[in-house]
C-alpha cells in the first residue's frame, strides 16, 4: 500500500519529456499550415472556401494538445487494470461500419462511422487499446514464460483477433501497423528467438494471400505500381507518379510555401491527406522533408528514452510499443509518397489531415509523457 502511494506520489510530481511536449506541439502548427496550404485548391472547389480543411484541422490540432495533456496527467498504469474492458470496447466499436445509421462508406471500404458531425476511424482505437492489453499480457509474466510455446501461439492468436475485423473493412494499412506494432512490443519483450523463423512464416503466408493474383487485387496493382509506376500511368500509377514528379521538382529549398503545383488535381484529392509528404518535399524541399523525417527520429529518441527509464515493464513495453506504432506509421506514409512502399491509406502523424487521427496521436503522446514522469 505505502510502495503504491509513493508511486502515485512520484508520478503527481514527476515533470513531463519537455523536448517530447514542444514537438508534438511544432508538428501539430506545422501541419496545419501544411493542410491549408495542400488543401486550398481541392476545398476551394469543392466546398468554396479555401480554408475549409485548415479551419477543421486547426480545430482538432489544439483538441488533440487539450487531449495529450489531459492524458499526459492520468496514471497510465490505470489503463492495466481496464485492459480488458478498454479493447472489448474498441474491437466492437469496429463492428460499427457495417451498421446502418452510422457507417461511412468511402469507395466501397468500411472504415468510419458517424459521430454526430464527426467522423471516426474505430481501428486508431484498436491500435491503443490492443497494444495496452498486450503490453499487459506480457508484464504479468516473469520474461521467460514470455518465451514460451504457449504464449507465442497467445500472442498470434491475439493477433489475429484484433486484425479480422480490420481485414475485412478492408483496411490494410491498419492491419499493417498493428501487426507490426505488437508483433514488435512481443519481439522485444519476450519472444523466443526460436519462435521468430515460425512468425516470420506466418507474416510471409499474410502477405502472400494480400497479394495473391485474383481479379479485382487492388493490392497487388498498387505493389505492380511502385515496381514499376509507368505501367499504368494513367490508372494505378497516377498517384504516385504525380508524388514522385512534386518530391523530385522541390529541389533543395523548395519552389515556396503554398506554391506547390502537383496539389492542383494531380494528386487527386489526397494532398493533404496520405501524400501531404510529397506537397512538404515540393514546397520546401530537401531541406524541409530532411527536418520532418528528423522530427520524428527525434521522437523515437525521446521515447524510447522514456521507455528506459520507466519504473515497471508495463511502462517500458507501453513506452516502446507507442514510439514504434508512431514512427512506423509515418515511415509507412514517408515511403508511399517516395515510392518504395505501395500506396496505401494512412496519415502522417501530426501533419496529415485527418480529425480522429490527430486526437488519438495526441492521445498516444500524452500517455508518453505521463510515463516519462516516471523518470
Amino acid at each position: 500500500m505505502r510502495r503504491a502511494a509513493h508511486n502515485r506520489k512520484i508520478i503527481r510530481k514527476g515533470s513531463m519529456d519537455r523536448g517530447l511536449v514542444w514537438l508534438i506541439i511544432l508538428l501539430s502548427v506545422f501541419g496545419a499550415f501544411m493542410v491549408f496550404s495542400a488543401s486550398a485548391p481541392y476545398a476551394l472547389k469543392q466546398f468554396g472556401d479555401a480554408k475549409y480543411y485548415f479551419v477543421r484541422d486547426a480545430i482538432f490540432s489544439v483538441l488533440g494538445i487539450l487531449v495529450m495533456f489531459l492524458f499526459s496527467h492520468i496514471d497510465y498504469r490505470l489503463y492495466r487494470r481496464f485492459a480488458m474492458p478498454l479493447y472489448v470496447v474498441a474491437l466492437l466499436s469496429c463492428l460499427l461500419v457495417w451498421v446502418p445509421g452510422l457507417k461511412y462508406p468511402i469507395n466501397q471500404a468500411h472504415r468510419w462511422i458517424h459521430l454526430g458531425p464527426v467522423t471516426y476511424m474505430p481501428s486508431d482505437g484498436l491500435k491503443i487499446a490492443s497494444l495496452i492489453l498486450l503490453a499487459t499480457m506480457l508484464s504479468d509474466k516473469r520474461p521467460e514464460e514470455n518465451g514460451s510455446l504457449r504464449k507465442f501461439i497467445t500472442v498470434l492468436l491475439f493477433i489475429g483477433i484484433t486484425i479480422l475485423p480490420i481485414y475485412l473493412q478492408p483496411n490494410f494499412s491498419a492491419v499493417i501497423v498493428i501487426s507490426a506494432t505488437l508483433l514488435f512490443t512481443y519481439f522485444v519483450f519476450g519472444m523466443s528467438l526460436w519462435h521468430f523463423l515460425p512468425m516470420l512464416g506466418v507474416a510471409a503466408v499474410g502477405l502472400l494471400y494480400a497479394f495473391w493474383p485474383r481479379p479485382g487485387n487492388y493490392r497487388l496493382e498498387r505493389l505492380l505500381s511502385v515496381l514499376n509506376p509507368k505501367r499504368d500511368p494513367s490508372g494505378s500509377g497516377w498517384q504516385l507518379l504525380q508524388s514522385l514528379y512534386a518530391v523530385a521538382s522541390g529541389g533543395l529549398f523548395g519552389v515556396g510555401y503554398g506554391k506547390s503545383v502537383q496539389k492542383f488535381d494531380y494528386l487527386a484529392d489526397e494532398p493533404h491527406n496520405d501524400f501531404i509528404f510529397a506537397v512538404i518535399s515540393e514546397e520546401l524541399g530537401f531541406f524541409g522533408a530532411f527536418l520532418v523525417i528528423a522530427a520524428f527520429c527525434f521522437l523515437a529518441y525521446r521515447g524510447l528514452k522514456i521507455a528506459g527509464k520507466a519504473k515497471t515493464s508495463f511502462g517500458r513495453m507501453l513506452a516502446s510499443g507507442l514510439t514504434f506504432l508512431i514512427c512506423f506509421q509515418a515511415m509507412v506514409n514517408i515511403g508511399v509518397s517516395i515510392g518504395v512502399i505501395p500506396t496505401t491509406g494512412i496519415t502522417l502523424p501530426f501533419i496529415s489531415y485527418g480529425g480522429s487521427s490527430l486526437v488519438i496521436m495526441s492521445l498516444m503522446a500524452g500517455i508518453l509523457l505521463n510515463i516519462s514522469r516516471d523518470a
